[in-house]
């Protein structure tokens, strides 16, 4: 699976609600399989922990399985916004989210408004677009290759029992992408990253050796 998908569209395309649906949905997916994720984001995502700080990254870690929304990309991966040393560690924690399981799903007006280490990493990109009062269109593309690889069509009646289930709440202030802002803090958070991850896999890893044991499949 994709660990970065980016949704863009023009204003009240859907966007918004797109993201917060497929978190739900794929989170849904997988906790009917017996497992479970936990939902992270900068804005007000139903049933989901607040990235306000970059020290928050470590429930990421403990998670081992998570998807953390950015609402506002454009905003929340501005390089005007970090500091010096933020800007050049980016990417780098970014990559990160892979080894922890952790999928990204970026929303903004045009995937060219974020900054090029984003887009380098980015996988599929969703155009989202509203069809009149029939409902809202989306097509998957690969984003590093240009191929088209699906699309889908959210009818309007559909959409509305979405609306009334609350998975987000609009009138929250969406927040930055959290960062260390000096080479002091980033080699003591990359530190602590690393070891709350080994610490979390290993975990992971005893409490499915014990699932499959007490099942009797070893």
């Amino acid at each position: 699976m994709a660990h970065h998908f980016f949704i863009q569209g023009p204003l009240g395309a859907g966007k918004t609600l797109m993201m917060s649906l497929l978190a739900h949905h794929w989170r849904e997916k997988v906790r009917a399989r017996g497992g479970d994720i936990q939902l992270f984001s900068n804005y007000g995502l139903k049933d989901s922990i607040p990235l306000e700080h970059y020290t928050d990254w470590y429930k990421v870690a403990e998670a081992q399985g998570s998807i953390c929304c950015w609402d506002e990309a454009q905003m929340a991966f501005s390089n005007r916004k970090w500091s010096k040393y933020g800007a050049t560690i980016a990417t780098e924690v970014m990559m990160f989210t892979r080894k922890m399981k952790s999928v990204q799903i970026y929303c903004s007006p045009s995937i060219n408004n974020v900054d090029s280490r984003i887009r380098q990493i980015v996988e599929v990109l969703i155009n989202v677009r509203k069809i009149g009062d029939r409902g809202f269109a989306l097509h998957f593309t690969d984003y590093q290759t240009g191929e088209f690889m699906h699309k889908q069509f959210l009818p309007m009646w559909k959409a509305k029992k979405i609306f009334k289930l609350g998975l987000y709440d609009t009138d929250t202030m969406v927040l930055g992408f959290p960062l260390p802002s000096t080479e002091r803090e980033g080699n003591e958070f990359f530190e602590t990253l690393e070891e709350i991850h080994d610490k979390a896999r290993k975990t992971v890893r005893r409490a499915a050796h014990e699932l499959l044991t007490s099942a009797g499949a070893i």
